[in-house]
């Protein structure tokens, strides 16, 4: 009881100190964006102070929601922030704005799921923007779909290695909106090579879906199918072999250790989606 009264007094404590920071910085330097920038944060971060605390819950309340949005968007606003204190030509730009919605919406669903996939993928949003925001550097549009794909990528690697299925609501919106993406010409990673990336995403699917089919069920899912289907169109035709190639290096590594230490079985079943998965977020920033 007394842990908990001092865990709680610290938290509001900290609450206390941020906003405060916060309101002097708009009082004294409103107008320019890395202060402002520096409120929110400090805005977010006393939500997250609130929100991290052990035995909290939407099933407190509606008033928990806000909070916890708040400190899901928390991210991007340390990414913009660190972004307007060392680049003087910093300008908050829509895609800016539309990241930050889209973990808002991201952290008011995790209100609502209990799906741990989520909360990893929320935790590690702000290493997909470190990396994607140097990789497609000048691309807005191809940051905020990459970004997106990746955090479906880091959720369908979570659960698969959790519930050992690929759900069809993290791959199969990938195809059209990756396609059409391709259509545009606006797709740096595939770029005027449409018919190879349409090829890839047809091929390499069906090439690992019938050499498996002579071992037992489960060797080379429909999930794996229809993932690897989007992986050829965002990533292209070279990259998506780079990318297969990556995941079965990585699988037989990791299998090979497993055996070895013997944690599985030559009988064990092992999903192979989050290899996939490793080798499609390797071979975005592998040179082609």
């Amino acid at each position: 009881m007394l842990l908990s009264a001092v865990d709680w007094a610290s938290r509001g404590g900290t609450c206390a100190l941020v906003l405060l920071i916060g309101a002097t910085l708009l009082r004294d330097h409103g107008r320019l964006i890395a202060a402002r920038l520096a409120a929110l944060f400090a805005v977010g971060t006393g939500a997250y102070a609130i929100t991290s605390a052990a035995g909290f819950s939407v099933q407190l309340g509606l008033w928990t929601i806000p909070l916890l949005a708040l400190s899901a968007g928390n991210n991007v606003v340390f990414w913009t922030l660190t972004a307007s204190l060392f680049d003087d030509g910093f300008r908050l730009r829509w895609w800016h704005v539309a990241l930050w919605l889209l973990l808002v919406v991201a952290g008011t669903a995790g209100c609502f799921l209990s799906w741990r996939a989520l909360g990893i993928a929320l935790t590690l949003s702000s290493f997909a923007f470190a990396v994607l925001a140097n990789r497609f550097e000048g691309d807005p549009l191809a940051l905020v779909l990459f970004g997106a794909w990746f955090a479906t990528l880091v959720v369908g690697l979570a659960t698969d290695l959790d519930q050992r299925l690929l759900p069809d609501i993290l791959t199969m919106p990938v195809i059209p909106l990756a396609l059409v993406y391709d259509l545009t010409g606006r797709n740096p990673l595939v770029g005027a090579e449409l018919l190879p990336a349409i090829l890839i995403a047809l091929v390499i699917p069906a090439l690992l879906y019938v050499g498996s089919l002579p071992f037992e069920a489960g060797a080379f899912g429909i999930g794996d199918v229809k993932l690897l289907g989007g992986v050829g169109l965002m990533l292209g035709f070279i990259r998506t072999i780079t990318g297969v190639a990556s995941g079965a290096f990585a699988a037989g590594i990791v299998l090979a250790v497993l055996l070895v230490t013997r944690r599985i079985t030559l009988k064990a079943y092992v999903p192979y989606g989050p290899f996939l998965i490793f080798g499609a977020v390797w071979a975005i920033f592998a040179r082609a």
